[in-house]
């Protein structure tokens, strides 16, 4: 992940010794591993802003999406009790990963349902701060992972009054990062969600794909020969 600098589309990439890079997953293909360097450490960096814990409860929102279904998954490593935000056609798929409960967006939406929570992850940007405060118990956290330009100097300003924790904005991939989910994965606690692989040479294909909207975990691009 080369975060702001992006680049990450080319076959090779120059990186720091102590840049964000650790050994893969003994247990895994390079196909699988490379779900842990987008999902994995975008939901753990958002998660270590946060105090949660066990049993605390995290809605997980979008939570069929690639950083959403590892944060499913990284929640559940902390025993908190999930909910996750979904289609009904992937409900299967959301409740294996770990979440104990499922909306399904298309019939029911969860900012209307009355329920709080101690930590929401928004992944679809749809739960901005205005709409999705009286959703968080006393001192919760927003954690923005979509966010429109509006929202980020916001989530500082939204954090000082509200006594909440609005979370928006890039996040820092660091080793330590990604070497956590790695350790999960090699554990066999942390399951790989591919939806389609394309060869870097159908890198448009894979975008008209992703922008749909309706993919499902992570799409794939593999150089050719790798």
């Amino acid at each position: 992940m080369l975060g702001s600098r992006f680049g990450g589309h080319a076959e090779y990439v120059c990186i720091p010794q102590d840049g964000a890079i650790t050994a893969k997953p003994r247990n895994m293909t390079f196909t699988d591993a490379v779900t842990l360097v987008f999902g994995g450490t975008t939901a753990h960096a958002f998660f270590s802003r946060t105090a949660i814990k066990l049993g605390s409860t995290v809605l997980v929102n979008g939570a069929s999406g690639a950083v959403c279904t590892a944060a499913v998954q990284l929640a559940k490593q902390i025993s908190a009790r999930v909910t996750g935000v979904c289609s009904g056609a992937n409900r299967e798929l959301v409740t294996a990963l770990g979440a104990d409960r499922v909306i399904d967006y298309t019939t029911e939406d969860f900012l209307l349902e009355g329920q709080t929570y101690d930590v929401i992850m928004d992944c679809v940007g749809n739960a901005s701060f205005e709409r999705a405060a009286a959703c968080l118990t006393p001192g919760g956290a927003l954690l923005l992972v979509v966010s429109d330009l509006r929202g980020l100097p916001l989530a500082a300003w939204h954090t000082r009054r509200s006594g909440s924790r609005v979370v928006a904005g890039n996040i820092d991939s660091t080793a330590d990062a990604l070497a956590h989910p790695v350790d999960l994965a090699e554990s066999g606690l942390f399951l790989a969600v591919i939806d389609w692989t394309y060869d870097l040479t159908d890198i448009a294909l894979a975008h008209r794909f992703v922008e749909a909207g309706h993919k499902k975990g992570n799409v794939i691009l593999c150089v050719a020969g790798g």
